[in-house]
């Protein structure tokens, strides 16, 4: 994700290829373009994803926010914070 969006969620459709994203947000995700950020989702999570379930690809993570049926209706897209660094043992 480039260094000029902002660190909050941004929120898209379940529909979103990952073509669009890509094009839009410059965000790099290990998918085929044409494979839906529902489809990635599904394919991670399994046969029952549910609203707040998440996953993180790429140093991205995917939040379902909202679900209707079966089908993910809006997922928010935020860059993943780098893991801290132990603090050293006195």
């Amino acid at each position: 994700m480039p260094d000029g969006l902002p660190h909050v969620p941004l929120r898209l459709k379940g529909t979103t290829t990952v073509e669009n994203e890509r094009n839009s947000y410059d965000i790099q995700l290990d998918a085929d373009d044409n494979t839906t950020l529902d489809t990635i989702l599904h394919q991670e999570l399994g046969n029952e994803p549910a609203v707040d379930n998440s996953i993180v690809l790429n140093g991205i993570t995917l939040q379902i926010c909202e679900m209707v049926g079966r089908r993910i209706a809006t997922v928010a897209i935020l860059q993943t914070p780098p893991r801290a660094a132990a603090d050293p043992l006195p």
